[in-house]
């Protein structure tokens, strides 16, 4: 069963994640999602490209939605609602990489 969606906090602060339990993801699944390992996930939020909560007992969970969007560019001037930058995707690529080589 999925955790509820209250006494989450952000690990960067505002991260602009809606919080339904659906949408909620354990890190496993996220690398799985993104074919990647865990420890790449635990790099990239670390750096602040992939927003995560921290649950009531410490562990990391994530809304799928901003997952997913924190992988697209975003446009020069496009307006955001996030005022932090935007993830660098190739940023991403090159964790994922020396994830593979390691």
């Amino acid at each position: 069963m999925r955790p509820g969606s209250q006494g989450f906090q952000g690990s960067q602060g505002h991260t602009g994640i809606h919080l339904d339990s659906h949408d909620l993801l354990v890190i496993d699944e996220v690398a799985a999602m993104l074919r990647s390992s865990t420890k790449t996930i635990y790099r990239q939020v670390k750096a602040g490209r992939i927003p995560a909560l921290k649950g009531p007992g410490g562990h990391l969970l994530f809304d799928r939605r901003a997952v997913l969007a924190s992988l697209l560019p975003t446009a020069p001037g496009a307006l955001s609602a996030d005022p932090s930058p935007a993830p660098s995707l190739p940023g991403v690529i090159a964790d994922l990489a020396n994830d593979l080589t390691t």
